[in-house]
């Protein structure tokens, strides 16, 4: 184990599951589908928190949430059951957010704000829509250490994704909703026929990502019904939600608020703990009671440093990656095509002939 905590062990990342939390959403969906499969089970299972102004998605532990989980992989001998719980959804199961994707302009603008407000859904997703040349990346990688059935989370957003794009566009366009690739970080969690049915294109496991490649012209596609008049109400509500929760100042927020300032310089751990006043050891774990560390939120300010210095054609390279604090230019490299799939020359070629 390094002085991170990058390699702890399993029974750790359980551990932390009782301090993490997810959305109450995710908790009914998989309730619905357990009682289903499985009728005994519905005088055992607690109603979720309904949702309020105050807190229009609610949340419950992760620890409790996961109870279900096990249950079903209990029943059915996989945890390939997200691709199945995700092909019956419908934008109101998805509560506020639902109901703002419904009233987006574009499938592009729906995609950006679910990539966005994911984390009203749950903290263990970061998820990124990048632009490439014909086609966008919308990219799932663990927030911090994965939890629990991570990987039936993300193939549940994958297929919940693909059937709320269809749904969104209208009959008149369901057809053209069609995927270019589809990548796993994971192996299959089922039988590959699912995975093949529902997805329709080439799909790969395994992958340094998760990511969905949709063609640009399919993100062009309208959304049907959309009222601008809604989803300004929509939005607003959710901000207001999105500034509450930054508002409570957890320690990793205001550790983010600390490397923010360094004005792209990374402090060691120790220089960050001596700010906070406090013992390296403490400081570490104090993050860990949130489900993080220190070295995962440094390599997320360095990745957003990293797309804004390049988008400036006045900067070389070169000086980006010292800036950064990068030993060497296939260190920089290596680490960008982690964050991308791109190296740095790639991605500035390709936003330069964009603005040509």
């Amino acid at each position: 184990v390094n002085h991170m905590g990058l390699h702890e062990p399993n029974s750790w990342i359980i551990e932390k599951a009782t301090d993490a939390t997810a959305s109450a959403i995710y908790r009914q969906l998989f309730d619905d589908f357990l009682i289903r499969i499985q009728p005994a089970y519905e005088n055992e299972i607690n109603v979720p928190s309904s949702s309020s102004e105050q807190n229009p998605i609610p949340r419950i532990s992760y620890i409790e949430f996961e109870q279900s989980l096990s249950k079903i992989e209990m029943i059915l001998g996989h945890r390939g059951f997200g691709l199945t719980v995700g092909e019956e959804i419908h934008p109101s199961d998805y509560s506020t957010l639902g109901y703002l994707l419904m009233n987006c302009q574009t499938l592009n603008q729906a995609l950006a704000f679910a990539s966005h407000y994911k984390f009203v859904l749950s903290p263990s997703f970061d998820c990124t829509l990048v632009p490439r040349e014909s086609f966008s990346r919308y990219q799932i990688t663990p927030n911090h250490l994965p939890l629990p059935f991570f990987e039936t989370l993300v193939e549940l957003d994958f297929a919940s994704a693909i059937v709320l794009a269809r749904f969104l566009v209208g009959r008149s366009h369901k057809k053209q909703v069609a995927i270019k690739e589809v990548g796993f970080s994971h192996a299959p969690l089922t039988n590959i026929s699912h995975y093949q049915r529902l997805f329709g294109c080439p799909i790969k496991f395994e992958q340094a990502s998760n990511y969905i490649d949709i063609e640009t012209a399919v993100l062009e596609l309208p959304i049907r019904a959309a009222n601008q008049q809604i989803f300004n109400m929509l939005k607003r509500k959710i901000d207001r939600f999105e500034s509450q929760t930054q508002g409570s100042s957890s320690f990793a927020q205001l550790v983010f608020q600390f490397l923010s300032s360094q004005e792209g310089k990374v402090p060691d751990i120790s220089e960050a703990a001596q700010h906070f006043h406090i013992s390296p050891s403490t400081f570490k774990k104090r993050l860990q009671h949130e489900n993080l560390n220190y070295t995962r939120m440094c390599d997320q300010l360095k990745k957003k440093a990293a797309l804004t210095l390049l988008d400036d054609p006045n900067i070389r390279i070169k000086e980006i990656y010292l800036a950064l604090e990068f030993k060497s230019p296939s260190a920089f490299n290596r680490a960008f095509k982690r964050w991308t799939d791109q190296t740095p020359s790639a991605y500035r070629k390709q936003g330069a002939n964009k603005q040509g």
